[in-house]
């Protein structure tokens, strides 16, 4: 009466629906039209449940898988067909045939479930398929999973639309999937509600307004060593390079333009506060919702100090062609920095404030993510 009320229910359908982030959207295959010829899901998490419950959870009364959510979309006149398609995990003995080989290469647009769920990562003794007792020791997705994927890639027909939704509560490699897929949704473990909100954003019923809270690394072996326990290379605050998907990062059906960051306080002053304000505009045909970030660069930033570091962020919905002007505030604690006693410190020297979509890096700005600096001495 209480946990799975009415309005609980609807919270968790609007954490899962804006906790989704568009990695990728080539020649803007998405959002989908319902009416279309064919599709094909595949992919054993699409239809279960355990795919988006993640390691701790409680049992909802009802759960809508993906591919519920999908077929509740599309078009009586859609040819509409599911397969598992492969098993999370290799196995040492399956059948040498795969009718959804062909399906998938074939159909007028694919998505393919691929990723992680509670057996192959998470509490040691429930992650039964794993053989490390939950842990990675790569962030490769299993090889089944890319051996079909390859194999697809292969035999798929010029005008197949490929689509790949990855589960799982960690970061996974994606390059090799970038290179062949058209878009690319990262879903997490998004709970009960996860196939309803999946498919709205899928048939553009909503936009995309997810962000990642983590950086996605190029490849596992450029990671420092797990006993390792310097921070370089570990986090957006001390990587410069291995960077897939950057920190903050998100795509959305719009496009979001920052114009020209100005410092509103004229000089300055050490222990005072920094008034800055950007202006950002919706160029895009639909509604979205901007996640403005603000990245502080302090004295020896890159050197003993972080070479950015997230200090606010503010979420801005914006009707298109909407400009709105976006304020901070900048206060000295936001700028202080962690001494080897344990006390911060606001050090006196040369600062850089970025603000943008995605965390400062060169794989930021190869990626397109405008950035917008202003550089101010303490």
């Amino acid at each position: 009466s209480v946990v799975s009320s009415e309005a609980h229910v609807k919270l968790a359908h609007e954490a899962a629906r804006k906790s989704m982030v568009l990695l990728k959207n080539g020649n803007d295959v998405l959002p989908l039209q319902k009416d279309m010829r064919n599709m094909m899901v595949i992919g054993p998490g699409a239809s279960n449940a355990y795919a988006m419950m993640g390691n701790y959870f409680g049992i909802a009364s009802h759960y809508s898988t993906y591919l519920e959510g999908i077929a509740s979309k599309v078009s009586a006149g859609t040819n509409f067909n599911y397969k598992m398609g492969f098993p999370v995990v290799e196995i040492k003995e399956r059948n040498s045939g795969n009718y959804a080989i062909s399906q998938a290469a074939t159909a007028d647009y694919t998505i393919i479930f691929m990723g992680n769920d509670g057996s192959t990562e998470g509490e040691e003794s429930d992650a039964i398929a794993s053989p490390i007792s939950g842990d990675h020791t790569t962030l490769a997705l299993p090889k089944s999973q890319m051996d079909f994927f390859r194999t697809v890639v292969r035999q798929r027909r010029p005008n197949n639309h490929l689509i790949v939704v990855v589960t799982g509560g960690s970061p996974v490699e994606l390059a090799e999937i970038e290179k062949s897929a058209d878009a690319i949704i990262m879903a997490w473990y998004p709970g009960q509600e996860g196939g309803a909100a999946l498919a709205e954003l899928l048939f553009g019923e909503a936009n995309f307004s997810g962000r990642l809270p983590i950086t996605f690394p190029d490849k596992t072996e450029l990671l420092p060593d797990f006993e390792d326990y310097s921070m370089k290379g570990r986090t957006y605050k001390y990587m410069d390079s291995n960077i897939f998907y950057p920190f903050g990062y998100g795509l959305s059906y719009s496009n979001v333009e920052y114009g020209d960051l100005t410092m509103v306080t004229k000089k300055p002053k050490y222990g005072k506060e920094i008034e800055f304000e950007i202006p950002v505009t919706n160029t895009g045909k639909v509604e979205t919702e901007e996640t403005v970030q603000f990245y502080v660069s302090t004295p020896g930033a890159g050197q003993w100090a972080p070479i950015s570091q997230l200090v606010c962020f503010e979420k801005v919905t914006l009707k298109p062609g909407e400009s709105r002007t976006v304020s901070l505030t900048l206060a000295p604690e936001m700028m202080k920095e962690v001494q080897e006693d344990g006390g911060s410190v606001l050090l006196k020297g040369q600062y850089k404030l970025t603000v943008g979509a995605a965390a400062p890096s060169a794989r930021t700005a190869e990626l397109g993510i405008p950035l917008k600096t202003v550089e101010f001495k303490l």
